[in-house]
């Protein structure tokens, strides 16, 4: 397996080397950060003075441009993928983009901290599909994690 920059992962033909590496942990923390950021700008200066709509569609104008560049600059395909791929990439963007406005507008109904917890449950709630219709396995250390993830939830709400 291959990742971002050409690196290989750990042994890559071990699939329990690749999972207990860890290589993740640091990129995942700093887009913890790049996220609490994002999400404090959005809900405490930039929705209440653009509104939620328009901010989405900066902020997608914005990725769209920097994509096109490294796209260019790295001299690869700008092609959409083909068949079945094109449509769940298609699909894939339009749910993002719609999950990314439902959160702004909460932003402008509720406490910004309420609501970026809520709408940050996207990893839990998908380790959890993942578990039920793909039958992947998760560590009791995941099931540990999601229901603390709930737990601070409802402490966060009371």
């Amino acid at each position: 397996m291959v990742v971002a920059g050409g690196e290989k992962t750990p042994d890559e033909n071990d699939a329990e080397a690749v999972r207990r590496s860890g290589r993740g942990i640091g990129w995942s923390i700093f887009s913890a950060v790049g996220f609490a950021v994002l999400f404090w700008l959005l809900g405490i200066r930039v929705i209440p003075r653009v509104g939620a709509i328009q901010t989405v569609w900066m902020i997608r104008l914005t990725s769209a441009v920097l994509t096109a560049a490294v796209i260019l600059i790295s001299k690869r395909s700008v092609r959409l993928p083909r068949g079945e791929a094109r449509w769940m990439a298609l699909g894939m963007g339009a749910l993002d983009t719609s999950a990314f406005v439902l959160g702004n507008l909460g932003m402008k109904m509720e406490q910004v901290a309420v609501v970026t917890v809520l709408s940050s449950l996207y990893g839990a709630v998908t380790v959890g599909l993942a578990a039920v219709f793909l039958k992947e396995h998760v560590s009791h250390w995941q099931w540990a994690g999601i229901v603390t993830i709930f737990a601070g939830i409802f402490l966060i709400s009371r």
